[in-house]
């Protein structure tokens, strides 16, 4: 185990004291679990904004893929689709992009 130095203020390191004899463990125990505490909460904070930032993006890629316009020489073979509204193929596109990358 490596050693750490900290300047605490004596009013701390007298509750962490207190801690430490009630749970019978020693200081650095309880400096330690408070530690990875923190650590890990951060690093569940982390994953929690990376994912919402995923998202986000996900969701722009989806609406920049639905705003491009179908071409004509795409509706002619799309014999599937005659009779549809532009809203309607676009609509259709979405989804089938959107299944398609799993977003």
């Amino acid at each position: 185990m490596a050693k750490l130095v900290l300047d605490i203020e004596p009013a701390i390191i007298d509750g962490i004291t207190k801690v430490a004899e009630r749970k019978k463990v020693s200081v650095s125990a309880v400096v330690e679990d408070l530690f990875k505490q923190a650590t890990q909460h951060e690093l569940l904070a982390d994953e929690a904004s990376s994912a919402e930032k995923q998202k986000v993006e996900d969701e722009a890629f989806l609406k920049k893929i639905k705003d491009i316009p179908v071409s004509e020489s795409i509706k002619k073979i799309t014999g599937i689709l005659k009779g549809c509204t532009d809203a309607e193929i676009a609509d259709a596109k979405y989804l089938y992009l959107k299944e398609k990358y799993g977003l």
